[in-house]
């Protein structure tokens, strides 16, 4: 599947490409299942395409891949490199790997230590071990086997064209991996093994937790995580991890595994900085130099090694949510739904992945009513029947009133005899937001948010104001969230863990802001000693 860059990461999702389907038992072989797809991208980078943007101008376009997205084991299939638990088998360094004993077997790890370190790997001296491995007997040299059908791609980099995956490594590799350490009862003699009463208290708290819309899945019990899917494992890192393992994990564990999680947040804001970037490059290093004294060697795995080079992917290719698996796996997930029985399954899945592009497209050309029961029918359909547009940005959701402001809400907006259409849902850039009112009733709460002041708050009420001259303002009255005095500790020298979660105590005098103030959303979560925080939702879409 491909997307194109270019397009806002809305838009990409929503313009999934399929390029080739292969449909067999076995796993495909690399040359034939990405001929078609090379040919094309030959003829395209030097036969440019004529397109037209929403203005009617004219544009002439190359075609170049500049990136592969894959897990851990087709990754090294399509280099044409050796596996992670091969000699060298990591495809963007020369660690050759260590053989530790594991169980009743052996496993290959990536210790690193400030007196070992190993060269990157580039392009160029790459295409030099594939000209030694093609020119000898050899089978490999310094882990690469061989030419790799992805160098016939014009202007590919082998290596960098091919990044760490974070959904994978990340998410369903180093998050899964060390919560499985810590709940394992196969540890149950280790420090950092969690009591069993612990996990209990923590399961209890996951099934209370009230997460906004766009974290997907609502937390599930940690004793079913061996159900949890990518989605959830993201929001355990991200943002339940820390709260919750506070107090429960001892406190140099707990650091180092913020040493991670903060790393991570860093590398997926939407704007990272080159500061930023260094700053998740030592904290990644120290996590993974780290590993082997708190937990032991033989949990360097490949994933926790690659997490250092998590950073140098950033640089080249911006935030980790830009070329995450996330939009992929979502569009395979479609697919199954794209066929029925047994017969032509692969001109099944084809034909109708076609039809639904046609039919996108021309449902765009339609009126306003056959969008929205294109959209019900597809499930896109973020409007309810009493949903209208306020502005390009806004979406009023829920029905409106009549009503005159309350006294907290004219001490903030002042003095007025007017009355106002009053709201408990909106979309605001692209983001669901509700009155705390109405998210009581749910398992869902969207009303913490963060201002482009950095103040953050709660919604208590929304209305639209109607100006004399006919225009509509979204006015949100909120409590102002201030910061209280203990805060969870700093793991790191330096470094405020406030700039990423934040504990805090509700002002209880009303503000006020305008939509166009609204900077971002937050998640909030409160400690087993109902201590609250909040912690500003990442592009992680």
């Amino acid at each position: 599947m491909c997307t194109i860059n270019e397009l806002p990461h809305a838009d990409r999702q929503e313009h999934v490409i399929l390029h080739t389907l292969w449909f067999s038992k076995n796993k495909p072989r690399m040359d034939t299942f990405l001929k078609p797809f090379i040919d094309q991208t030959q003829q395209l980078s030097t036969q440019a395409i004529d397109w037209t943007d929403v203005h009617g101008v004219v544009h002439s376009s190359n075609v170049f891949a500049a990136i592969c997205v894959c897990d851990a084991v087709p990754r090294a299939m399509l280099q044409n490199f050796k596996q992670f638990n091969g000699r060298h088998g990591c495809g963007y360094c020369t660690h050759p790997g260590d053989v530790v004993p594991k169980g009743r077997g052996h496993a290959r790890v990536y210790p690193i230590t400030p007196a070992n370190t190993f060269d990157e790997r580039t392009h160029q001296e790459t295409m030099q071990h594939v000209q030694t491995v093609l020119d000898s007997t050899e089978d490999s040299v310094c882990g690469v086997k061989g030419p790799s059908p992805l160098i016939m791609l014009p202007g590919f980099d082998i290596v960098k064209g091919v990044p760490p995956e974070y959904m994978h490594g990340v998410c369903l590799g180093v998050t899964k991996q060390m919560t499985g350490l810590w709940c394992d009862g196969q540890n149950a003699a280790e420090e950092f093994h969690i009591p069993e009463a612990a996990q209990k208290r923590i399961d209890e708290e996951l099934i209370d937790l009230k997460t906004p819309d766009e974290i997907g899945r609502v937390p599930r019990k940690l004793s079913d995580r061996v159900h949890w899917k990518a989605c959830e494992w993201r929001a355990w890192l991200l943002f339940l991890s820390p709260v919750l393992l506070k107090g429960v994990l001892p406190t140099r564990l707990w650091k180092h595994w913020m040493l991670f999680v903060c790393s991570i947040h860093l590398l997926l804001q939407e704007t990272v900085s080159a500061e930023d970037i260094n700053t998740a490059k030592l904290w990644l290093v120290s996590f993974v130099q780290q590993v082997p004294r708190l937990y032991g060697v033989v949990h360097v795995t490949y994933n926790v090694h690659i997490l250092i080079h998590l950073p140098g992917a950033v640089h080249d290719w911006g935030p980790l949510c830009g070329f995450s698996s996330f939009m992929f796996e979502d569009a395979i997930g479609r697919l199954f739904h794209l066929f029925n029985g047994t017969r032509a399954v692969p001109m099944q899945i084809a034909q109708r992945f076609l039809i639904m592009k046609k039919l996108n497209l021309w449902v765009k050309s339609c009126n306003d009513d056959v969008t929205v029961m294109w959209k019900n029918l597809t499930g896109k359909c973020t409007k309810t029947k009493c949903s209208y547009h306020l502005t390009e940005k806004i979406i009023i959701l829920s029905k409106t009133s009549f009503r005159s402001l309350t006294e907290q809400e004219q001490h903030a907006y002042g003095p007025t005899q007017n009355y106002f259409l009053d709201i408990s849902r909106c979309i605001i850039n692209n983001l669901l937001y509700t009155t705390l009112i109405y998210s009581a009733d749910f398992k869902r709460c969207n009303s913490y948010f963060s201002t482009n002041t950095g103040e953050k708050g709660v919604i208590h009420s929304m209305i639209i104001d109607i100006n004399d001259d006919g225009q509509q303002d979204l006015i949100i009255f909120y409590y102002s969230l201030v910061p209280a005095v203990l805060q969870l500790d700093n793991f790191s020298n330096h470094v405020e863990t406030t700039d990423f979660f934040l504990s805090f105590h509700e002002r209880r005098q009303l503000r006020m802001c305008k939509a166009k103030d609204v900077k971002n959303k937050c998640v909030f979560i409160s400690s087993r000693d109902n201590v609250k925080y909040v912690v500003n939702l990442l592009p992680i879409i």
